[in-house]
């Protein structure tokens, strides 16, 4: 039996998981987001301003930023600005996800003047926050084990393939007693 068994090859991890980094000066933020971002596979960073922010930019690979107004150490939009007058921040996508929603309509449009792809007000559920950074920043896709087909599945793979009318009618014909006309002519 133990020659049946066959051994588990490890998959290696060719995929790097986008960088996303959280700036805001709640760490409540920075906890309920970016628990949620690294379950569905995004790696975290984290800056409580926009100080912290630039820095952590300079010096790590980051895909994609999601970003609070109100900070202290320059509120998200002047550092919004820095980063598109940057060589590093350019091209990073942002997100702009804020309470100062006073004036919703002029919030946003400064934001999205200033740069910001996408703007959600707080608070904001973290499935929201994901739709949004997967359209940014899609995953990669998973790497996938190789699958031994199972030969009673279609070759979607989706459900069980139709039997064929014999197989159908040996199997009901089994189920109810009756054996097919080979087997009764054989035990005669």
């Amino acid at each position: 039996m133990a020659d049946c068994i066959e051994p588990v090859t490890p998959i290696a991890q060719t995929t790097v998981k986008p960088n996303v980094l959280i700036v805001d000066d709640d760490s409540i933020v920075h906890l309920l987001y970016g628990r949620y971002l690294a379950q569905a596979g995004y790696e975290v960073l984290t800056a409580k301003n926009g100080q912290e922010a630039m820095a952590v930019v300079s010096r790590e690979t980051v895909h994609l930023i999601v970003m609070d107004i109100m900070m202290p150490g320059g509120d998200g939009l002047s550092v919004l600005r820095e980063l598109r007058n940057s060589e590093v921040g350019r091209n990073i996508p942002v997100i702009i996800v804020t309470a100062n929603v006073e004036n919703y309509r002029t919030a946003m449009r400064d934001s999205m003047n200033s740069g910001a792809e996408r703007f959600l007000p707080k608070p904001t559920r973290a499935s929201r926050l994901l739709i949004e950074v997967n359209q940014l920043v899609p995953l990669p896709p998973q790497p996938t084990r190789p699958s031994r087909q199972n030969p009673a599945l279609d070759s979607s793979g989706n459900g069980y393939s139709e039997p064929s009318p014999k197989m159908r009618w040996d199997a009901n014909a089994n189920a109810i007693g009756v054996r097919p006309e080979s087997d009764s002519t054989e035990s005669e």
